[in-house]
């Protein structure tokens, strides 16, 4: 294969093809000089992906909230808001967890993100979230949760706070996971999260 790159490279050096046409004969070099087993050839031909996520996942932004990154309305509902709204940003999973209805109120944010799923539509499985900010639908099967994690010995404030927005249920981010307490609150609910933290780990449901 190398030799055979080597010729097709000098043959590009020597002709005035352009970028975008010696990119193409080095492609097609790999393509057609690589060996291929038949079940690889097969999944060629028809187009099958070679590899596939048998999990899906979710991943739940766990920074502080001056470091997460938010999507800004599109033009047309930022001109649908009253002149002195702040709701700028589209909502994403944290604010439909902290909008869920008073029937998930027992629910962590990383129980919530691994077995809900979000919709602008009503359907007769769906549950209402406050402020008719959407609906969610409990999944037959659960997602993997993914999330920053951070490391107690590298980062302990961080470390304390992502595991109480993680494992214990919240409504209100400012208000009930307050900086200057946290500590003394993940003490006073250290048994929640681990429980709840161990039981999603027991399942395969963080990675």
């Amino acid at each position: 294969m190398s030799q055979i790159l080597k010729e097709v490279l000098q043959q590009i050096r020597e002709g005035n093809d352009s970028l975008r046409k010696g990119l193409t004969k080095i492609s097609n070099t790999f393509y057609n000089n690589s060996e291929l087993s038949i079940q690889e050839a097969c999944y060629n031909i028809l187009q099958i992906p070679l590899s596939k996520s048998s999990e899906e996942c979710v991943f739940i932004p766990t920074f502080p909230m001056a470091e997460r990154v938010r999507l800004v309305k599109s033009q047309n509902k930022l001109e649908e808001l009253d002149e002195d709204s702040t709701e700028i940003f589209e909502s994403g999973l944290i604010e439909h967890y902290a909008n869920r209805p008073d029937s998930l109120k027992h629910e962590s944010l990383a129980e919530f993100a691994a077995n809900f799923t979000y919709s602008s539509v009503h359907t007769k499985t769906s549950l209402p979230l406050k402020n008719n900010s959407g609906y969610v639908t409990r999944r037959s099967k659960s997602r993997v949760i993914r999330y920053r994690n951070y490391h107690y010995e590298i980062d302990p404030e961080n470390y304390v706070r992502e595991n109480l927005m993680l494992f214990m249920p919240w409504t209100n981010e400012i208000n009930d996971i307050p900086d200057k307490d946290m500590e003394q609150l993940f003490a006073s609910h250290s048994h929640t999260i681990n429980e709840k933290k161990n039981y999603l780990m027991h399942l395969m449901m963080i990675i």
